[in-house]
């Protein structure tokens, strides 16, 4: 959602009572291979928050989203500590609840597919 329609729906939503917008949420998506691309989408998200911010709006939690890779071939791990410092130099000082999602980065291949064979259905050549 571009910015400007952030900055309206906030707007909105503090026209109405039984609305509280509590923060943002960000996905750049799935399979993130260069751990640079996620240095400007927290810039943009920091930029985002401080705009709402001067416009008297709160914002109190941030999903910082997800989409580490998972290796499959010979895709490569993210550079996890230039993710964390950049967390910590441009997310911490934002001063919210912080929430992420590394979904299948933590699972994916943790698991074991156990099957039984049910039953064998005999064919006949003639």
């Amino acid at each position: 959602m571009p910015v400007e329609r952030i900055m309206e729906a906030y707007a909105l939503a503090g026209t109405m009572p039984h609305v509280k917008p509590l923060g943002l949420s960000i996905h750049i998506g799935s399979q993130v291979f260069t751990v640079e691309a996620f240095k400007p989408a927290f810039e943009k998200l920091a930029s985002t928050v401080h705009e709402l911010r001067k416009q008297g709006h709160t914002v109190a939690r941030l999903d910082i989203g997800g989409g580490f890779p998972v290796i499959y071939k010979d895709e490569s791990l993210l550079d996890l500590q230039a993710y964390a410092d950049w967390v910590r130099d441009i997310i911490l000082p934002l001063d919210t609840e912080i929430q992420m999602e590394p979904g299948r980065y933590l699972v994916a291949n943790s698991g074991i597919l156990l099957t039984r064979t049910a039953y064998v259905k005999k064919k006949s050549l003639s």
